[in-house]
């Protein structure tokens, strides 16, 4: 997910030269290390960097090895969102116990995440899995809802069809000292537009309209949205809920149907 993003920044910075630079990845300061307590491979350390800077979010890289003698390789680079408290983990010298994609001790197993996300930001609180998450101190799902709602109720003479999956079977987890789990995972989110009849068009604006290298189209638009995510995902028997601790979200792709 982290290449992924890179990947079609660059196309956008090819496209215009009004794309914003990509932030670097920061290691002056770490503030939060966890490695995965494992002998086999492949294996994963979770560290949390920062340049020091005021107006920088820290970043949780997710890295993984594959092999013993392969380096590591930045698997997410997620922003921490601000004010969130990090759950208490085990010492960086003692390590985590990677926790399984389809894990059924927590309170959603980490690959069902992105579909529950999705269906939380289609439908709020009225979403079968809405008691699950913790909503009220949740900016980034507070904005990218609103963002979505105001996008269908703008759209008078085409239709807008939102389509959240997991993007990519890699989902990294580590155990917290609760028994529930750290889940960094990649979110799609797939935005088709079509016109509701062949005498209109879709408009599109900004990056979108960079990276298309056309204003709009006759036939409809299809943009793929990629967001790399951190949860707190609790035990199964905990009352706690699924916080989410950083967000990094990047344009993929988008082209004419």
């Amino acid at each position: 997910p982290a290449l992924a993003a890179r990947v079609a920044h660059y196309k956008l910075q090819d496209a215009t030269k009004f794309a914003p630079k990509l932030p670097p990845i920061s290691t002056e300061k770490i503030t939060f290390a966890l490695p995965a307590s494992e002998t086999t491979w492949p294996r994963m350390v979770m560290a949390v960097t920062s340049s020091g800077a005021k107006d920088e979010l820290p970043q949780m890289l997710v890295l993984e090895q594959a092999g013993p003698r392969d380096q590591y390789k930045v698997w997410y680079d997620i922003n921490m969102l601000p004010g969130v408290q990090t759950p208490e983990v085990a010492s960086p010298l003692v390590g985590a116990i990677p926790v399984r994609a389809d894990s059924l001790f927590l309170k959603i197993s980490p690959k069902a995440l992105p579909t529950a996300f999705g269906n939380l930001i289609d439908d709020g609180l009225s979403s079968l899995g809405a008691p699950m998450f913790n909503v009220s101190n949740d900016e980034f799902y507070k904005q990218v809802a609103a963002s979505q709602a105001a996008q269908k109720a703008s759209l008078k003479k085409a239709k807008l069809t939102v389509t959240h999956a997991l993007g990519n079977d890699n989902v990294l987890s580590l155990a917290t000292i609760n028994s529930g789990a750290l889940v960094a995972v990649y979110l799609t989110d797939t935005y088709v537009i079509k016109p509701k009849d062949r005498t209109q068009a879709v408009a599109v604006t900004g990056m979108e309209k960079k990276l298309l290298r056309a204003g709009g189209s006759a036939t409809g638009i299809k943009s793929v949205y990629g967001t790399m995510l951190l949860f707190y995902v609790p035990a199964i028997n905990s009352s706690d809920k699924i916080i989410t601790l950083g967000a990094t979200q990047h344009l993929i792709s988008i082209k004419s149907l």
